[in-house]
């Protein structure tokens, strides 16, 4: 998990979402990635079936790199079994789910929240659930591509622990970031669609790109 201690010599944690195949697994645990996020949304074209992720997280065994089980509207029951089944001890929830049925979870919970005038109401409604927040466009539960409003980023990292997604790149990351956004707590950045060569298909040259750039990056976290 994500320290909450204040460290100024901390760096950006980097989340390599939507992996989809052994090759893109590979490269995100050889480029350094904290995390690394496996899709269970049939609408997803990195959607993956529960077999497919068990298969893929175990190559996490043994390296530094978090599995992290992204879903939508799953029933608890079901993502404990799949967390359980392929060794994975994080979840992103990025639908409708109610935290009241997440609570006292023994894994760590990721809760994807749309970056608009309602970010803040949201992330009060998770305090004490979630462990940290992913703000991604609200447009959909992720992987859409498209930046975010920074305007709306700022007053959500003053509410909890955040990662920053929606249209990353690793370009992005090399050009820097809104200031602003480190000086106020970042502490991670998540990318999918922005590391492919085609839906599904992560390029390894962007992944190390991105994970390299985000642990260039110093933040102040609380």
């Amino acid at each position: 998990m994500m320290s909450g201690h204040l460290d100024l010599e901390r760096t950006l944690t980097a989340k390599v979402c939507g992996l989809a195949r052994a090759v893109d697994v590979a490269a995100a645990v050889e480029a350094g990635a904290d995390f690394a996020g496996f899709v269970s949304y049939p609408r997803s074209p990195r959607h993956l079936g529960d077999a497919e992720i068990v298969t893929l997280a175990a190559r996490l065994q043994g390296t530094a790199t978090r599995g992290v089980l992204v879903t939508v509207d799953r029933p608890r029951l079901d993502v404990e079994r799949v967390l359980e089944r392929a060794r994975l001890d994080h979840v992103q929830l990025c639908g409708s789910e109610d935290p009241a049925e997440w609570g006292a979870a023994p894994f760590a919970v990721f809760r994807r929240v749309g970056a608009d005038a309602d970010a803040c109401a949201e992330i009060a409604a998770w305090a004490g659930v979630a462990d940290a927040f992913v703000l991604d466009h609200p447009t959909s539960p992720g992987g859409s591509g498209q930046r975010v409003s920074v305007e709306h980023v700022l007053p959500a990292l003053a509410e909890g622990r955040c990662m920053l997604a929606g249209g990353l790149t690793a370009k992005v990351l090399e050009e820097g970031l809104d200031p602003r956004l480190t000086a106020a707590g970042l502490v991670g950045v998540d990318a999918s669609s922005g590391l492919e060569s085609s839906p599904g298909e992560k390029n390894a040259g962007a992944v190390r790109r991105f994970v390299a750039a985000a642990h260039r990056t110093p933040v102040a976290t609380r």
